[in-house]
């Protein structure tokens, strides 16, 4: 083990065992430029085999573009909206949204490593926070990545990776960002981008999380069960049924998580 290998394995161990402050947004990430793809996959060998790495469930990623580590370390804040996406789904199956086959057609994934993406990224490692994948594909078609330490500029390269990397099957990426405000406040938002076929042409829409809306309206954004089934619906299945994403229910399950971690939404 070379000395970058040494220093990089050190540094992430002395993150993820730090304990985070009360009452503010702890270090859930760090990033670590300028590692190769050879360095990158001694150091991913030792960190899974790590018991330390496995209790704290960090998830390791290597952004084989820009040659760049970025480790998560969740916790109850980074895995709200993934909670927030399980709930989608069970509404969707307690309305009869989805067909009876759904749950032999798709699975629901929780810290799976995925490889084998397309150029630039046939290096890279990723680790979403959630995702929902069919079983005959590859990679999961709907992605939920959030951060609060973490940069909203890694935020969108992780997307772009999702976007760009995945010959279409990935078509739905959430991205939550957290972020502390001067005031003392924690504000929110989450784009939703949308692909439309091959090569990430496609469209966000963003929904400011906190502060909420003036008026507390009701928000939902629809997608739809031919995104779910990664653009490839079995025979028999409308690809057009539209299935909605209750953002206020986003917002009311984070407000809560905000409350019991002492942190105040901004307003």
């Amino acid at each position: 083990m070379n000395d970058l290998t040494s220093r990089t394995l050190n540094l992430i161990a002395t993150h993820i065992t730090t304990p985070d402050p009360e009452s503010t947004l702890g270090s859930d990430y760090i990033s670590i430029p300028s590692i190769s793809p050879e360095e990158a996959d001694l150091i991913r060998e030792r960190l899974v085999k790590s018991p330390t790495f496995q209790q704290l469930t960090g998830r390791f990623n290597y952004d084989g573009e820009f040659s760049q580590i970025r480790i998560t370390k969740p916790d109850a804040l980074i895995n709200t909206p993934a909670r927030w996406l399980q709930a989608q789904e069970t509404y969707w199956k307690a309305r009869g949204m989805l067909p009876d086959t759904y749950d032999n057609d798709v699975t629901s994934l929780c810290g799976i490593e995925f490889k084998g993406f397309n150029l630039p990224h046939t290096s890279t490692t990723k680790t979403p926070n959630f995702s929902l994948m069919p079983w005959s594909s590859l990679f999961p078609s709907i992605v939920v990545e959030t951060g609060h330490t973490q940069p909203l500029t890694d935020l969108e390269r992780d997307k772009e990776i999702w976007k760009t990397s995945t010959n279409g099957q990935t078509k739905v990426v959430l991205i939550t960002k957290f972020t502390k405000t001067a005031r003392g406040t924690v504000s929110c938002f989450v784009d939703i981008h949308r692909v439309n076929g091959l090569g990430g042409v496609g469209i966000c829409s963003r929904f400011t999380i906190f502060p909420p809306p003036p008026d507390n309206a009701e928000q939902s954004y629809p997608i739809s069960l031919g995104e779910v089934y990664g653009g490839e619906c079995p025979d028999g299945i409308d690809p057009d049924v539209e299935l909605p994403f209750n953002i206020s229910e986003l917002r009311n399950m984070c407000r809560q998580t905000m409350m019991g971690l002492n942190f105040i939404p901004d307003s």
